[in-house]
């Protein structure tokens, strides 16, 4: 009997050396969390909706095979050991699904860019995208929470509000990375979200920071949203990176919006294990103290 021939990792399989495949509603809903979050690696995509390698690898070479998602491995040069990172974005069949299963238009579609085929930039997106998964997998395990509206920068950048802070002539625009809206227990609750890899100057996080409480004390964010409610969530790269951001929070006004942690604590096996952790485990601190905090009191409790 010949060999069934093994399949490359790296490209397509030949058509004639493909398994079967129909598209399922859970590719679906993984070809919008890859959209949605711009680019997914495949450990993002595992913990988002597998509970174990084999079926999600299995259902991810189905995805690439049959052209609905797009395989890259990104390089990355400037190390002593060399490494890659491997990424998944949306194709054309990708993008037709979405818009038959969920309205998309083109607007909506997030196709591999230069940001994301870039190590630099792409690193970003990755620790941000830890955080996003581990939201989105709580809300998709539970039936308390519900992602009522999701805005990524791309449309911010589209149409930002400006605010102008200090004596500055020039207006500044409000570029959060990610904006959610989630219904919870405990009604409707609104968040930006701030992905912080440690690596920029302080003085220019602080900037952000002071752009928001401008924001809010303005009535702009009043306005925009027909809400007060608002919590800033920041994600570090480390507990003494979170203790610099608190005094820089300090310095510009509104701290009690906000609430951190570090890329650690998403990251922790407890959290893969029980998603609301996410939301309801004492893995955040608020500015005014180093106390760990739920998010969102489980079961709605005050």
């Amino acid at each position: 009997m010949a060999k069934k021939q093994r399949k490359p990792s790296t490209r397509r399989a030949d058509r004639d050396h493909r398994d079967p495949f129909r598209l399922q509603p859970r590719d679906v809903e993984i070809i919008r969390a890859v959209n949605d979050c711009q680019a997914l690696t495949p450990e993002q995509i595992l913990t988002a909706f597998f509970g174990s390698k084999s079926p999600a690898y299995k259902r991810l070479r189905g995805l690439f095979d049959h052209q609905y998602l797009r395989r890259d491995q990104i390089p990355q040069v400037d190390i002593d050991a060399p490494t890659s990172t491997t990424i998944y974005t949306i194709l054309d069949l990708g993008a037709e699904a979405l818009a038959a299963n969920y309205g998309y238009t083109a607007e909506d579609m997030r196709y591999a860019n230069k940001q994301v085929l870039d190590y630099r930039t792409l690193q970003h997106i990755r620790f941000l995208n830890d955080l996003r998964v581990a939201i989105l997998r709580a809300v998709r395990e539970s039936g308390d929470y519900e992602i009522v509206e999701w805005v990524d920068e791309k449309r911010f950048r589209a149409k930002p509000d400006k605010v102008y802070v200090g004596n500055n002539s020039k207006a500044k625009p409000i570029l959060p990375d990610w904006y959610f809206a989630l219904n919870t227990p405990l009604g409707k609750a609104r968040f930006f979200v701030e992905a912080d890899t440690g690596t920029e100057p302080l003085s220019q996080v602080r900037s952000q920071f002071e752009i928001y409480h401008e924001y809010i004390v303005s009535g702009r964010y009043m306005e925009r949203y027909q809400s007060r409610s608002l919590m800033i969530l920041v994600m570090t790269s480390s507990q003494k990176r979170l203790a610099n951001l608190k005094e820089s929070i300090q310095r510009a006004g509104s701290a009690d919006v906000y609430w951190l942690t570090t890329h650690d604590q998403i990251r922790q096996e407890e959290v893969k294990a029980n998603p609301l952790m996410v939301f309801e485990a004492p893995i955040w601190q608020t500015v005014q103290s180093d106390e760990m905090k739920v998010l969102i009191q489980p079961g709605g409790g005050g």
